[in-house]
């Protein structure tokens, strides 16, 4: 698998006497700024996928979100890598601007999701960024597309590959989604931050994904 390289930010010196400002404003608005181009195909199943590009170069890299988040989770990440890069962010099946009456919910299903758009959009040569449920997620697109995917990249997953836990655990974790989604998610995810968070960053995407569907 082909190694991905991190993006080096590049500084351009202008040195004109005159008119220097301008022309760097006008180079920044580029950069900053790219076309952005929201669409949708179809999944596997029939279900509509949204999903958005901007950039352009090799290879594509496609942003993954995870479980009750949606594509607008990467958008700081989005327009930095624009710069170089033809960049896709998805949301996946039930999630942000995509279908919600899917038969089977698996992890294999949203990696057809993600194979969806990669074909929409011809990319021949792939990188896959999962962040958290999307790193099963973009395990499964890898072995649907092993032509096109040169790398894999997890966000905050993937730590333990053999990790499979029990039936009594599985449990534990689904009985208070099932007694209150809403306030179960909420509680949840307020752990997943630190006592240095922000507390308004927290308050944001505690609300967000405790209002995604069951």
């Amino acid at each position: 698998m082909k190694k991905l390289f991190m993006i080096l930010p590049l500084v351009f010196l202008l040195c004109f006497s005159f008119g220097c400002q301008k022309a760097e404003e006008v180079v920044t608005e580029k950069e900053v700024e790219p076309t952005i181009t929201v669409d949708n195909t179809i999944s596997s199943d029939g279900i509509s996928i949204a999903y958005e590009v901007r950039g352009e170069g090799k290879p594509a890299l496609v942003f993954v979100h995870g479980w009750c988040c949606d594509r607008s989770y990467w958008h700081e990440q989005l327009p930095h890598f624009a710069q170089k890069y033809k960049v896709v962010a998805i949301d996946l099946a039930g999630h942000g601007e995509s279908g919600l009456d899917r038969k089977k919910w698996t992890m294999g299903a949203f990696g057809e999701d993600v194979a969806a758009v990669v074909n929409r959009l011809s990319l021949d040569q792939v990188v896959l960024v999962g962040h958290s449920m999307g790193g099963p997620v973009i395990l499964e697109a890898a072995r649907r597309m092993p032509k096109r995917v040169i790398g894999l990249v997890g966000v905050d997953t993937l730590q333990d590959f053999e990790g499979k836990l029990t039936q009594e655990q599985i449990e534990e974790m689904f009985t208070p989604l099932r007694s209150n989604f809403a306030e179960a998610t909420r509680n949840s995810v307020r752990t997943m931050f630190t006592p240095n968070s922000d507390p308004a960053l927290v308050e944001k995407i505690a609300t967000d994904m405790s209002s995604a569907p069951q």
